[in-house]
């Protein structure tokens, strides 16, 4: 199969960081759908309004109403013709009510009269206008090749971007920045150049070294930024500059102001070494091979 960009998912567990890298995810495990004071919500296991959650599944400013489609016409379809394969039937708001489904597609489970599971995960993509996708699962990433490096990032034992206590307001945020997704898009043929046919744990250990060494620089630059602050204040020219500054003000209008004015002088030349710092820490995040995982820690890890 030709490598390509995927950049849809059917997602079991973890919804929020499945929207972080993909465009659109198609949620499994489907628990129930009610309402509250604040709307209607659904729980996918990860709560959320419907109208995200349409978003989420058809596409930015996708009407809520086809949430009802999907469940009626695409969702139910596909339940209704794997559950003779389900020996232990749960309800779907008990904790292991999709674990049995994980491994009958792990396993590629089949039956005569329905097929394989995986031949129906792709019907149903399909019938969602869906052509290449990843199956996402917390014990293991899909098969193909790109799709599986990709889908290290939303695995669980990979937590690059803390998503627990991310909002749905702060994932949608991201989601429709217009930078974010700059940096998204080069995050994915960064993915496609350097780990396609990779192993997992070489992805992982790859990804947490260099996220290791922006670390290290980002701490460098801000090292950088205190000693050359503390070096202009400690300058003896400039110390003695300020000095004479400030006597020559105390003369004409006393010594306090003299003192404000001379601290100013250096004050100012502080400032603007720490904005040249700060700059050099912003064009290390902007131009980083993983700057849009970095943006999103920062966002939403704080």
């Amino acid at each position: 199969m030709k490598n390509s960009l995927t950049t849809s998912a059917i997602s079991f567990n973890d919804t929020k960081t499945a929207a972080l890298y993909f465009d659109r995810v198609i949620p499994i495990e489907f628990k129930v759908m009610r309402g509250t004071s604040d709307g209607i919500i659904c729980e996918i296991p990860d709560t959320v309004e419907i109208d995200v959650l349409a978003q989420l599944i058809f596409g930015e400013n996708s009407p809520r109403h086809r949430i009802i489609s999907y469940l009626d016409d695409h969702w139910s379809p596909m339940m209704n013709q794997i559950r003779p394969l389900i020996k232990d039937p749960l309800p779907s708001q008990h904790p292991d009510a999709y674990k049995e489904l994980k491994s009958l597609y792990l396993s590629d489970a089949s039956a005569p009269e329905i097929g394989s599971v995986r031949n129906t995960f792709r019907k149903f993509a399909k019938d969602l206008g869906i052509d290449s996708f990843s199956v996402l699962l917390p014990e293991k990433a899909d098969t193909e090749s790109f799709s599986q490096a990709y889908s290290c990032l939303t695995t669980t034992n990979l937590p690059l971007v803390e998503t627990t206590n991310a909002t749905w307001e702060q994932i949608m945020e991201l989601r429709s920045d217009v930078d974010s997704r700059k940096k998204l898009r080069r995050l994915r043929l960064f993915f496609l150049d350097n780990y396609t046919d990779k192993s997992h744990d070489y992805i992982k250990d790859d990804l947490h070294q260099r996220l290791d060494d922006y670390e290290s620089a980002r701490k460098k630059h801000g090292f950088d930024a205190v000693m050359s602050s503390l070096s202009i204040l400690l300058d003896a020219n400039s110390l003695q500059a300020a000095a004479v500054a400030g006597l020559t003000t105390g003369l004409f209008g006393g010594p306090l102001v003299g003192i404000t004015t001379g601290a100013a002088v250096e004050l100012g030349n502080v400032l603007i070494e720490l904005s040249k710092k700060q700059a050099e820490i912003r064009n290390l995040s902007s131009g980083h091979e993983l700057g849009y995982i970095i943006n999103a820690q920062n966002k939403i890890n704080g």
